[in-house]
């Protein structure tokens, strides 16, 4: 979601890089959530789940923004961040579960 909307929103002024701790697939409901704001991060449009591992080598970042309520606790330290921040904002695959919570929840996260 995150690079899929800064991306949309932030164009080229950003080098965007997203990430997760246990990477699995774009997720159906959060693909259907962003295509609400015309934007597309299915894997069609080219958009997969990565891990955080694959930018361990990265060159120095300005930022690094970490989000979703338990990731605070499990996500490293980014050396190489200038600046790390967190973000607290429910997990959308635990949301998903609950449709109801999905609905209520959808807007406010984005």
């Amino acid at each position: 979601m995150t690079e899929g909307l800064l991306g949309a929103r932030g164009g080229s002024t950003f080098e965007i890089f997203s990430a997760g701790t246990h990477p699995r697939s774009v997720h159906p409901l959060v693909v259907r959530v962003m295509a609400k704001l015309d934007i597309d991060i299915s894997e069609e449009a080219g958009h997969r789940a990565k891990g955080i591992e694959e930018f361990a080598p990265q060159h120095p970042m300005d930022l690094v923004i970490t989000v979703c309520d338990e990731t605070q606790e499990t996500c490293p330290f980014f050396s190489n961040a200038h600046r790390q921040i967190h973000w607290k904002f429910p997990d959308m695959r635990l949301l998903a579960r609950s449709r109801n919570a999905w609905r209520s929840s959808d807007r406010s996260v984005i």
